[in-house]
């Protein structure tokens, strides 16, 4: 079920598990148009990506723009959810960058 899997890609990602838990990311991503599993997929994105900053910094911007891409596409598909986009710590990796902060105009609120 979806919210097992996303509970077990974020673990994996936190874990630095980056591979298996990008494998669910993507498998998640291509079924679906749930703003919320899609802000789910951000997260581990980004997650993903700050386990990689220090020892691989091209796959870890890779994992950053696919984070951004996923939010992207949750926000076109309705998320609107201020509070989460701008304090969930899952996306303090990507918090900085300034694809992230164009998004931020996208959604409603403050």
């Amino acid at each position: 079920n979806d919210a097992r899997r996303m509970e077990l890609m974020l673990a994996l990602a936190t874990c630095g598990k980056h591979v298996r838990a990008v494998e669910i990311a993507e498998a998640v991503r291509a079924g679906s148009k749930d703003p919320e599993l899609l802000c789910e997929v951000a997260r581990c994105y980004a997650q993903c990506s700050a386990g990689l900053r220090a020892t691989d910094a091209n796959q870890a911007d890779a994992y950053a723009d696919a984070a951004i891409a996923a939010l992207s596409e949750a926000i076109a598909d309705g998320y609107g959810d201020r509070v989460a986009f701008d304090t969930d710590p899952d996306l303090d990796p990507i918090r900085d960058l300034p694809g992230y902060r164009a998004l931020s105009g996208r959604l409603p609120g403050p």
